[in-house]
């Protein structure tokens, strides 16, 4: 026990002691160091936006950002080009910490392949709907002679009827074969004036009709967003009557003055019902 103590009080035990607490300062200092270090403790940077760059861009970007990628989906927007980014996570502007993985979702290159749906002796309302829930998007109607009115019966892209289960491309337009009847029937003249394109279109559709758009130039986008028809071939007449899937010319324009007023005395109270 004595010599314990007498130890303890010796140089030699102090200078070790010494020794131990600056090289244990100088371990918790590189230890605290090399910690903020690696996880960027207190440093956060706003996330990039990518989207727009197209896939074989993206390991030049990256090489200049603060940021890793992995593409983890792909979808079909036919409004962008393909191999494009169209979304991102963490989304743009977040605060995140140096080195974080963004995941990408990019534009795939074409657009995926469905069956066709068998739509025949469906009623023309039945096939728009299941067209629209299959991702296809309606063209024209065509007419034929035949005793079921507004029955389908067939499908047809191209002038080439589409057998049910043939593979085509999701959001393809494609074309209604109707039943126009034993005899060509007549259909009264609806009226279009002021319309905008969706009114227009479901009036139309709805008639049997088929749409021939006409546009004027347009100052803006958002011009031609917000145009209504001001003329329309064959003219709207209360007595006036067309054949089943005959086209009718639409003209539109965003100069409202252009637009004729219609007496609402002129107005048959179905048409104005549409």
């Amino acid at each position: 026990m004595k010599g314990l103590i007498e130890f303890i009080k010796s140089r030699s035990f102090w200078i070790s002691m010494i020794l131990f607490g600056i090289l244990l300062g100088v371990g918790f200092f590189t230890l605290v160091n090399y910690l903020r270090n690696y996880t960027f403790l207190n440093q956060t940077i706003l996330v990039e936006d990518f989207r727009g760059y197209h896939q074989s861009e993206l390991n030049g970007i990256f090489e200049e950002s603060s940021f890793r990628y992995e593409i983890v989906d792909s979808l079909y927007d036919a409004n962008e080009k393909g191999g494009v980014v169209l979304s991102q996570i963490p989304e743009v502007g977040r605060e995140v910490k140096q080195n974080r993985k963004v995941y990408l979702t990019i534009n795939a290159s074409s657009a995926p392949k469905i069956k066709v749906p068998d739509l025949r002796d469906r009623s023309k309302r039945q096939a728009i709907a299941i067209l629209e829930t299959y991702g296809l998007q309606l063209g024209n109607f065509r007419y034929v002679p035949n005793i079921c009115v507004n029955c389908v019966l067939d499908l047809e892209r191209d002038s080439l009827v589409l057998e049910p289960g043939t593979m085509i491309e999701k959001g393809s337009f494609v074309n209604l074969i109707l039943g126009g009847g034993e005899s060509s029937e007549l259909i009264p003249i609806p009226l279009l004036i002021d319309r905008d394109w969706n009114e227009a279109s479901r009036i139309l559709k709805i008639n049997g009709l088929n749409p021939v758009v006409i546009h004027e130039e347009y100052d803006s986008e958002e011009d031609s967003m917000n145009a209504r028809i001001y003329n329309q071939i064959p003219a709207f007449d209360s007595l006036g009557m067309v054949h089943l899937g005959s086209e009718v010319k639409i003209f539109f324009t965003s100069d409202y003055n252009k637009i004729p007023k219609i007496s609402v005395d002129t107005i048959p109270a179905d048409t104005s019902a549409q």
